[in-house]
């Protein structure tokens, strides 16, 4: 400060005396003036004064000037001084461009993966839901022996009377449709609710008009209201498609209206077709058939756990009024958001969590280049020290340096972070892209690009910081130094040490990361299955419309289909049921005839399956004991079904199922009689236990959707054809979709998807980080051999063998890589815990994925520190000891 004011003041008194003497001037040449016209000394010495006014004005206004002037001039200069600095630093990277393309490389890809999670995260878990006041939406479903389920729709319309607490609500089912098309039936995804549905979600229409009370009602007149994409798709925008007529699962259907192209529901999906929720009215009315999904809205001042507690006192209202269907069942109420991310949050949170250490290492190794480019340019900053150079001017160039390298890296992470979201986008699942669709359309805006920027700036100074604080402690003094090695303060050596060893203990993080997820999934992939997968077809095909409502015309559609594929070259079994293996599908309550009934809370369940033809041997599902199904099971035999080992256990585990009956709450006047026992197939999701199953034959349990199973050695392309030959053969009008391998099916599984994704993702950035820090330690680990290559010499000289030098480089090599080795393992226990649900088969602590981050990290290090230590070997003893 005082230098500071030594400069400036000096500078105000010299312009003040100019100003003195640039005013008297003008008044000693006008008076002397007057005085050759005959005016007397002091009488024009007055008269000049008056004619040039007001003195202290004057004054004021050239000290304004001299003012504006000089800082002009110094904004001109110091504009001259940074364009000279940009030039200088611009220079500077071109004379290396090795190193400045390592720098950026790391910027860029740490910033550009950063940016790209940053904007997957804050599309999926930050922004509003694209409906009114979302934050009082919430979801609703019925619980019972620990699972949950959707309502009854009796229990949805007592739900409805808890005006107290919902202001709103409405139900809602995601249905495939078929749609009638002159070349044949396709599928389109359709969405069933109820009437005040969009007004619910603050949705209009925007041709037409919304659904009416009276047009969902048991067989009321069929309307449609269509979404904007498939209006453009398939009608080209035309408004003249209001009123006319679709004909929707064989039923003709008057379309009342286009929804806007924004909307979506993402719990539906991307649906096509919007309909009434419909049903007969028998269904409407049975308590203990639950299919109503249901959304509401909160009123105002009303929580979640506010609504739980009163829902939950109705539904004890109704369990003493209707002990059969609802005893032992309660209310579970979740916000809006949680229950659309409830599956994606722990995979984008471990994202994060991992982008977060690719930048942490990538700043790391930044901070350790910049600090060796420091040291190197030691010398460079004393000459320009002695020579004059201020510390601000110095402190100001490198400062300069580090913004170009933050611009630089900002600009190549926001290319990098473009092509990152797409990478990240197309990973997630099919199934969670159709939940939530305008992830397909996520990109890097311009607050994502501000955020890349800002990232980029701060790593670039903010790691920049400690090379410039050695930098400008720099002077004239000591210009000479050693030119056989490379001399540096301890201090810095020890923080470059540090930063390796960082950079070394989050790579062991990531790489346990990621051996974690990949030994999960190995679990989930080698569990047993109870079926064969391999060279198994599967298609779908549904039996919807009037033509269709008969059992028996479904039935025989079913036989002649099988019977035309079992004929087909190459094909050694085919069947169909209603729900593939890993798809879950529909439970049923029962008991067993002759044993005690047990109270509602306590009834056996199981999943259900309609099956046809040679299932059982079409998927190589195993027979325990008695019988599969065959062609004497139909509907003028006794009722028969099939039931999965593990439930037999369970049922009966003294003796034989055989001959056993059930009878089902659903339809209470049959009983149906155990003719067999197989193998416990995963009906369920794949990392759950395999639930208990039984099995209904479609010629007495006819199902309207059937997934076709084709075993075969011919190829799945050419097999597919021909059986959508065979379904147009039969009837034209009946789509086929959902085409593919059963392998391919298990692959696309939600619980293969949450662990593969997050697989490939974290391992990318794991093989990342652990390249960066490799080059990060061999780097370290050759400053250190040119900083001794003098001591090497002449220890050499004195008789050490090429080996002992080896050994000295390598333990320092792989002290540092210990070191990490050892921060690391602590902090990937944490990273274990936070990757608990998404771990199967194995614990966060498993030995063996620890195991295998850790070896082949100690690998990679020991090889990083192996190739500078080999150089340091063939130092010449000579040319160390002529160094001085």
């Amino acid at each position: 400060m005082i230098r500071w004011l030594r400069r400036v003041l000096p500078r105000w008194h010299t312009v003040d005396r100019e100003i003195e003497e640039e005013v008297a001037f003008h008044l000693d040449s006008r008076a002397a003036d007057l005085v050759m016209e005959g005016l007397p000394e002091a009488e024009a010495r007055r008269q000049a004064e008056r004619e040039f006014g007001d003195l202290q004005a004057a004054r004021a206004q050239l000290a304004a000037i001299d003012r504006a002037q000089g800082d002009k001039a110094r904004r001109g200069a110091l504009l001259m001084d940074l364009a000279g600095d940009v030039r200088f630093g611009l220079r500077l990277l071109a004379r290396s461009p090795g190193f400045t393309a390592l720098l950026l490389i790391t910027l860029a890809l740490a910033i550009g993966a950063n940016s790209a999670t940053f904007t997957v995260v804050r599309s999926a878990l930050l922004r509003g839901l694209p409906y009114l006041e979302p934050d009082r939406l919430v979801h609703l479903w019925e619980t019972h022996a620990g699972g949950r389920s959707e309502a009854s729709y009796p229990d949805f319309l007592d739900w409805r009377t808890e005006r107290g607490v919902f202001a709103q609500l409405e139900g809602y089912n995601a249905s495939d449709v078929t749609v009638a098309r002159p070349d044949g039936g396709e599928i389109r995804l359709g969405g069933r609710v109820t009437p005040g549905f969009f007004e619910l979600l603050g949705t209009q229409p925007i041709l037409g008009r919304s659904f009416r009370p009276e047009e969902d009602v048991p067989d009321g007149a069929p309307v449609v209201i269509l979404s904007y994409g498939y209006w453009m798709e398939v009608f080209g925008g035309d408004r003249g498609v209001l009123d006319s007529t679709l004909t929707l699962d064989g039923r003709p259907s008057r379309v009342i209206g286009i929804l806007p192209p924004e909307f979506h529901f993402a719990p539906i999906g991307t649906a096509d077709l919007w309909l009434t929720l419909g049903r007969s009215a028998e269904r409407r009315g049975q308590r203990f058939n639950h299919w109503v999904n249901v959304v509401a809205r909160l009123r105002d001042g009303v929580t979640p756990a506010g609504a739980a507690v009163s829902l939950n006192a109705l539904m004890n209202r109704l369990a003493a009024s209707y002990p059969g269907s609802n005893q032992g069942r309660a209310a579970l109420v979740v916000p809006l958001r949680q229950q659309l991310l409830g599956d994606i949050r722990p995979v984008l949170v471990a994202l994060f969590v991992a982008m977060g250490l690719v930048l942490a290492i990538a700043c790391a190794n930044i901070a350790s280049l910049l600090l060796a480019r420091s040291l190197g340019r030691e010398q460079e900053i004393r000459l320009r020290s002695a020579l004059g150079a201020s510390r601000w001017r110095l402190t100001r160039q490198l400062l300069v340096e580090c913004l170009i390298l933050g611009v630089l890296g900002g600009a190549l992470g926001a290319m990098v972070g473009h092509l990152g979201v797409r990478l990240v986008v197309t990973s997630l699942p099919e199934a969670l892209l159709d939940h939530l669709p305008y992830l397909r359309r996520v990109s890097v805006d311009a607050a994502v690009l501000g955020y890349t920027m800002l990232l980029a700036l701060a790593t670039a100074l903010g790691f920049g910081l400690g090379p410039i604080a050695h930098a400008i402690r720099a002077d004239g003094r000591g210009l000479v130094v050693r030119r056989s090695g490379v001399t540096a303060p301890g201090a810095l050596l020890r923080l470059r040490d540090g930063l390796i060893v960082g950079e070394i203990a989050l790579t062991l993080v990531l790489l346990t990361g990621t051996a974690l997820v990949g030994r999960s999934l190995a679990a989930l992939l080698s569990l047993e299955l109870g079926f064969e997968p391999d060279q198994v077809l599967t298609l779908r095909v549904a039996l919807n419309g009037p033509r269709f409502e008969a059992n028996a015309v479904r039935q025989q559609f079913m036989d002649r289909l099988l019977d035309g594929v079992r004929a087909l070259p190459g094909v050694s079994a085919s069947g169909a049921v209603a729900n593939l293996p890993l798809q879950g599908g529909n439970t049923n309550t029962f008991r067993v005839e002759g044993e005690p009934e047990a109270p509602p809370a306590s009834r056996l369940e199981a999943t259900t399956r309609a099956t046809a033809g040679e299932y059982f041997r079409a998927l190589g599902i195993r027979l325990v004991e008695g019988r599969v199904f065959d062609a004497t099971d139909d509907s003028t035999h006794r009722l028969s079904v099939l039931i999965s080992e593990s439930l037999a256990r369970h049922l009966f585990p003294a003796g034989s199922a055989i001959g056993r009956e059930l009878r089902f709450y659903a339809f209470p006047e049959s009983t149906w009689q155990i003719a067999g026992v197989v193998g416990d197939v995963r009906t369920g999701p794949l990392d759950a236990p395999s639930p208990p199953t039984i099995y209904f034959t479609h010629r007495q349990y006819p199902a309207y959707r059937m997934s076709v199973v084709v075993r075969s050695a011919v190829e799945p392309a050419a097999l597919s054809r021909e059986v959508r030959r065979l379904v147009r053969e039969l009837d034209p009008a009946v789509p086929v979709y959902q085409v593919n391998t059963l392998k391919a099916e298990i692959g696309a599984a939600p619980a293969v998807a949450a662990r593969r994704v997050p697989l490939l993702l974290i391992g990318a950035f794991a093989g990342a980080a652990l390249i960066v820090a490799m080059v990060g330690l061999y780097g370290v680990v050759s400053f250190n051999v040119a900083r001794r290559s003098r001591e090497f010499g002449i220890r050499m000289a004195l008789g050490a063998g090429p080996e002992q030098i080896l050994g000295t480089v390598l333990r320092y090599g792989v002290s540092l890589a210990l070191a990490g080795l050892g921060l690391g393992l602590l902090l990937a226990l944490g990273l274990g815990q936070l990757l608990r649900g998404m771990l199967f088969g194995i614990g966060p602590g498993d030995p063996i994925a620890y195991l295998a981050a850790g070896s082949l990290l100690a690998l990679v290090t020991l090889l990083a520190s192996y190739l500078p230590a080999r150089t340091a070997t063939r130092v010449n003893p000579t040319d160390a000891l002529r160094a001085d």
